[in-house]
């Protein structure tokens, strides 16, 4: 009978703590989402550019995936979960050769365990 009581008195309890704690989340902040090279010549090597972030949620936040549109363009991170108050970054890197000369612009899709779910990068510039 106790032992019924006890555990009904112990679920309840658990139920309570569960429903009234704050719910914690991952939560992205760039130090800036655009970057804009200084104008490249078409036959150059590749160029590259960190975007850094810091976690300022209370849960890790984790990167999901990378969308790109062209080929010319890659992104590089790291797949371990940044703590909250951390700070990480993004690696993208843009390859001229083969890409039309004038101004450019690329988008880069990246996806977190955010409440946003997606942020945009871009970087831009001209390629003479």
């Amino acid at each position: 009978m106790y032992r019924s009581i006890l555990l009904i008195v112990l679920f309840f309890f658990s139920v309570v703590i569960c429903l009234g704690g704050e719910t914690k989340k991952a939560e992205i902040k760039f130090k800036n989402k655009i970057h804009k090279f200084d104008t490249i010549s078409i036959d150059r090597k590749a160029v590259s550019y960190e975007f850094v972030f810091e976690n300022k949620g209370t849960a890790p936040l984790v990167i999901l995936r990378s969308s790109i549109a062209c080929k010319c363009t890659k992104v590089k991170y790291s797949k371990k979960p940044i703590l909250p108050g951390e700070k990480g970054s993004i690696k993208v890197i843009f390859n001229p050769k083969g890409v039309v000369a004038g101004a450019y612009t690329k988008n880069i899709q990246i996806y977190f365990n955010t409440e946003n779910k997606r942020e945009i990068l871009t970087i831009m510039g001209v390629i003479k």
